[in-house]
């Protein structure tokens, strides 16, 4: 049965739902004049625990978002601790200094002062942008750092300042050689809260606000058309055939569904075509890839009092870190082992960071997780190594409604501005069309806080627009 509403919303994530949330609470909007739209068969986007059966430790696993970034500021995070729904145990700070391994074993960062090497090559990036139009890529900043100061440097902090600086691949979760250097520039305000109650707590409290009656779920939308003689401005049409007319419309599908063609099966075609403005924001940004990889054993076999370990990656020419078979070299890229065990107390787990392209081969091959994994996590051992009893990975990249983590700025060449800068100039979208989440947002960006907030601003917009 098609539908005519005030409001139609695309995606049931956690800006869709947000926005929804605050259209509803403000009183002028009823449950009949929403509906949203969400293409996949639940609500939350990439906010998602594994299933609980998939874990043989009884945990269910944060496969997306995990931490509370900018703490100071993490809007979400103050809500929630205000409201008393969030207490001092559904919190961790893991950001104690642990151990960093490379393949010759563990690395004396301190006794080689390589934290303070990483440190300064960090304040390099800022000096080296300052009068610079050109972006480039963090790789190729490093190595300039590098050669401009490297008589103040040891011959083993220039051995290893270019592989702990690939660290940002965990961040960006694209390789170094590929990633914005300017992206560095921008500082986090506060340090990161592990969020051991999982962001599907707040999916949870949104949806409750949020009656069944205005979420459509396996309704993907294959079409927005702006219409010029009709009472409604907007019309949506599903690849079921579901037709909704709409006065506003609020966009929340992920940057890389934006990117594809309409012509393409999960793209959206739009009539008339996005602004030149909002086209060349979207083809401005791109997605990355960071994934996830859990290891439950029957035994911890690692130091059970560090919050984390860090493998750097060996120096391996970006073309040559697979094999002629397609799989990975070991130590490749750089990777993180979140200690689980030590955060939740429960068994033996370690839960991996990755980035692109490792992310896509392991998401693609989940069965190779342990065979890359197994002599890089040699290096931590304390005790005889055990294979796994379980694993578990992301599948981000194989989904074809998100296909990755979240936006991202390449390294461009030229006198292109990042998209940061271009969205403090650049009014997305059009009167009617709004677009909401995490790569639509500067304070914020790629994070959880950030798409909660930019569904804030887009609802608020239609609430203003409406008034007018």
């Amino acid at each position: 049965m098609d539908r005519s509403v005030k409001v139609a919303i695309i995606g049931a994530g956690v800006s869709g739902l947000k926005a929804a949330e605050t259209l509803l609470s403000s009183g002028t909007i009823s449950k009949d004049d929403i509906v949203v739209l969400e293409a996949q068969d639940h609500f939350g986007g990439r906010i998602q625990n594994s299933d609980v059966s998939q874990s043989k430790l009884g945990i269910p696993y944060a496969l997306g978002a995990l931490w509370f970034h900018d703490s100071l500021v993490n809007s979400v995070l103050h809500e929630l601790l205000d409201s008393g729904l969030l207490n001092d145990e559904d919190i961790y700070y893991d950001d104690k200094d642990g151990p960093t391994y490379s393949s010759e074993g563990l690395l004396d960062v301190s006794g080689l002062k390589l934290n303070r090497v990483m440190e300064e090559a960090s304040q390099f990036f800022e000096l080296y942008f300052k009068d610079r139009c050109s972006d480039a890529s963090c790789d190729e900043v490093v190595k300039e750092y590098v050669k401009r100061h490297s008589r103040f440097l040891t011959i083993e902090q220039q051995q290893y300042i270019g592989r702990l600086m690939r660290y940002y691949e965990l961040w960006y979760g694209v390789p170094a050689e590929k990633a914005s250097g300017r992206e560095i520039i921008d500082g986090h305000m506060g340090r990161n809260l592990l969020n051991k109650k999982s962001y599907c707590f707040l999916l949870d409290l949104l949806k409750k606000k949020v009656p069944d009656s205005c979420i459509a779920l396996n309704q993907a939308v294959k079409s927005v058309t702006q219409l010029s003689e009709s009472e409604k401005k907007i019309e949506l049409e599903t690849k079921t055939g579901l037709k909704v007319k709409a006065d506003f419309v609020i966009v929340t599908v992920p940057l890389s569904i934006l990117k594809l063609k309409g012509s393409e099966e999960f793209g959206i075609n739009w009539s008339p075509p996005l602004p030149r403005s909002t086209q060349d924001f979207i083809n401005g940004l791109d997605f990355a890839a960071l994934g996830k990889v859990v290891l439950e054993f029957d035994n911890v076999w690692w130091d059970i009092n560090e919050d984390h370990f860090l493998i750097i990656p060996d120096e391996i020419d970006s073309n040559d870190r697979f094999r002629a078979d397609g799989t990975p070299k070991p130590f490749a890229f750089p990777a993180l082992a979140v200690n689980y065990s030590k955060i939740y107390k429960k068994g033996g787990s370690l839960v991996i960071l990755t980035p692109a392209p490792l992310t896509n081969f392991l998401e693609l091959n989940p069965d190779q997780s342990w065979k890359y994994f197994k002599p890089v996590l040699e290096k931590i051992a304390v005790e005889p190594i055990e294979d796994p009893i379980n694993t578990i990975t992301s599948n981000w990249t194989q989904n074809p409604y998100i296909r990755g983590s979240y936006s991202v700025s390449l390294a461009k060449r030229g006198n292109e501005d990042n998209h940061k800068n271009v969205l403090e100039e650049l009014r997305i979208g059009n009167d009617v069309i709004r677009f909401a989440g995490e790569h639509t947002i500067v304070e914020g960006a790629g994070c959880v806080h950030g798409a909660y907030d930019s569904g804030i601003r887009e609802a608020t917009y239609v609430l203003n627009a409406m008034k007018s």
